[in-house]
């Protein structure tokens, strides 16, 4: 068996071991990277630089060192997954990028993002895609889990808690009152400080509605004195 010269043998292992290596730091590479918010109706609560409002997309870089963002798609079809391509934009660590929706492709770096697509406010697709075209950095509304009707100015996308902490307003079993009232005479006046609730029922939270033919204030009642 005829044997492979030292310097073939030491430019094969060269090879395998980079290849290996792209293996390895390919997912690193991107894994920082997420869609962290996104909002498909705008009303006007931001404005792009021509002054409208456009759909918007939040990118953001949760990992140590800043990513070049060269070659990443961004798409709202998940048969289309190079649909826009972002340029050469080098996004810190622990910082955002904003891309605006809006339809208007521009993709050059240093001025303000527009992708070539909007976002449907019905609900659709929506994925970063690393450069090899193919594979999902992060993604919302896929087919097995679609996404609900996005509402005028308010954006959807992952909960951050970061340093936050949560704090409980008004914890279970909180003294309350509550009525059911037989019309809307009320209006809006039991929101006004000092407003008399003295004949409303005294209850304990959490506090719903039914809408169920079935109602009534005294299995209302009943239901309450239970949690007593």
């Amino acid at each position: 068996m005829a044997s492979l010269p030292i310097h073939t043998i030491r430019s094969i292992a060269r090879m395998v071991a980079l290849l290996a290596f792209s293996l390895c730091s390919f997912p690193t590479a991107h894994g920082v990277l997420h869609i962290t918010e996104f909002m498909a109706d705008n009303g006007g609560s931001l404005l792009d630089s021509d002054g409208d409002a456009s759909d918007w997309i939040e990118v953001f870089n949760s990992g140590p060192d800043k990513a070049d963002l060269e070659g990443y798609f961004l798409t709202d079809q998940e048969d289309a997954m190079t649909k826009w391509q972002l340029p050469a934009v080098q996004l810190p660590a622990g910082e955002f990028l904003l891309i605006f929706a809006s339809g208007k492709n521009h993709n050059v770096d240093g001025s303000e993002l527009h992708t070539n697509f909007n976002i449907a406010k019905a609900g659709e697709y929506l994925a970063l895609v690393a450069p090899d075209g193919s594979t999902i950095i992060a993604e919302f509304g896929p087919v097995k889990k679609p996404l609900p009707a996005q509402f005028e100015d308010v954006s959807y996308g992952l909960m951050q808690t970061g340093n936050t902490k949560a704090t409980v307003l008004i914890p279970s079993g909180t003294p309350a009152k509550a009525l059911v009232p037989p019309d809307g005479s009320l209006g809006k006046t039991w929101t006004r400080i000092g407003f008399d609730d003295a004949a409303w029922d005294k209850v304990a939270t959490g506090v719903g509605y039914d809408e169920n033919s079935t109602y009534s204030r005294s299995s209302a009642r009943a239901a309450t004195s239970a949690t007593d």
